[in-house]
Order: structure tokens, then C-alpha cells, then sequence
């Protein structure tokens, strides 16, 4: 993610469909619609998420562990889910491991987290929710059991190794592995920046000619 991919998504994709909720609900085109939006570097700033009476605002700077859901473990959550499926995907794949990541595309990455995203169980969002409503009737769930989305089971992890020793056959590699392994590869990325570093040369260019970046993102769709 970068200040350009949100553009183009703010004008191409969000406009139109809050346009488009607009006249399902039978509302003015011109209504107010405001975006809300965590601070994250990423981002443009809210002047450039303009269009009529459809503006951007920021939620407060350093509170989305605190404010936001998918924060409290849900996205942390899909990403297990998201590995589980990839890895036995893996498993029963035809052909060698190096067939297979030669084969696997952007496209089926995608497609991969969304089944995982509708797998995710509705109490795992309804705890991320209660840890921010403090709302007993928004989980029916009373026990008090870690949140399944802070960490991987280890009933999940005995579930792929076993997997993993049962069904690779033309991938020996992989049943050597050990479960230290592959906890450290479900949680590979837990702490690291989901956003785009720019370099001192990428700054200025973006300062001098901003337009042009976005126009380059837009020329590609």
C-alpha cells in the first residue's frame, strides 16, 4: 500500500460505489459522506481524498490498537487462516515444490484470502468487538479463553505436521520440518510494516510531481 494505490482506490473504487449506495437508498447524489481512516504513513492526506461532499477524516494518531477491531486479533486471525490453507495447499499440490511456487500467482494469492476471510468464525469478530464495547451481549461466548486470533494453537500447528508427514511425498523437505518451524513461519510477519518505505530520491519525486504518480497508478488499470 502506498499514497498512490489509495488514491486511485478513493477515486475509482470508493467514489463510485458510495455514489452508487446513494441512489439505491433513494439519497441525493450530494449527500455528506465522510471516510474514516486510520493514520498510517501510507495514506495521502485527507485534501487529497476529496470528490463533491465525499471527504476523508483521520482517526486520532497511535490508538488503532486501541479503537479498531481488526486490530484486536482478527486480522492476525486471517493471516493463520490464510498459512493453513496455503500449506495444505501446498501439500497436495502435483509436482515439486519448486513446480509449485513457480505455478502459484498473484491471483491465486488473492483468491486464497478471500476463502480464508470467510472462514474466519463470526465469534472470532465478535471478540474483537467486545474488546472494544465491553458489551456482554455482543459474545455469547462467556468463557475466557484467549483470543484465538493473538496466536496459533498449538493443536493447530500438531494438525500440519501431521499433515505435512502424512502427504508429502514428493516434497521430502517439507517433512522434515519441525513445529518451531513452522510456528515461526505462521507468525513471520507479526511485526513487520505493511507499508512502503520511500527512499530521500522518491520523496522529492512525489513532492515535485504528484500528479503524475497518481495519473502513472490510474494509466495501469
Amino acid at each position: 500500500m502506498d499514497r498512490d494505490v489509495f488514491i486511485y482506490w478513493f477515486k475509482c473504487i470508493f467514489v463510485p460505489s458510495v455514489i452508487s449506495e446513494l441512489k439505491v437508498k433513494g439519497k441525493p447524489e450530494d449527500s455528506k459522506v465522510i471516510l474514516l481512516i486510520d493514520n498510517c504513513r501510507a495514506h495521502p492526506s485527507d485534501a487529497e481524498l476529496r470528490h463533491g461532499n465525499i471527504s476523508a477524516m483521520f482517526l486520532p494518531p497511535n490508538v488503532t490498537s486501541l479503537i479498531q477491531p481488526m486490530d484486536q486479533g482478527i486480522i492476525q486471525n486471517l493471516k493463520m487462516v490464510y498459512r493453513k490453507n496455503f500449506m495444505r495447499r501446498l501439500i497436495n499440490a502435483e509436482g515439486t515444490l519448486t513446480e509449485f511456487q513457480s505455478s502459484f500467482t498473484i491471483k491465486d494469492a488473492i483468491y486464497g484470502l478471500a476463502s480464508s476471510w470467510n472462514a474466519v468464525k463470526p465469534r472470532t469478530l465478535r471478540r474483537g468487538w467486545r474488546k472494544l464495547l465491553f458489551v456482554t451481549h455482543f459474545c455469547s461466548d462467556s468463557s475466557d479463553d484467549e483470543f484465538e486470533g493473538f496466536r496459533c494453537k498449538k493443536s493447530e500447528l500438531t494438525d500440519i505436521m501431521e499433515a505435512l508427514k502424512n502427504g508429502c511425498t514428493k516434497n521430502s523437505s517439507l517433512t522434515q520440518l519441525e513445529m518451531p518451524e513452522i510456528e515461526n513461519w505462521m507468525n513471520v510477519d507479526k511485526n513487520i510494516p505493511v507499508t512502503e518505505t520511500l527512499t530521500e530520491e522518491e520523496l522529492i519525486r512525489k513532492m515535485i510531481a504528484p500528479e503524475e504518480e497518481t495519473n502513472d497508478i490510474l494509466h495501469l488499470f
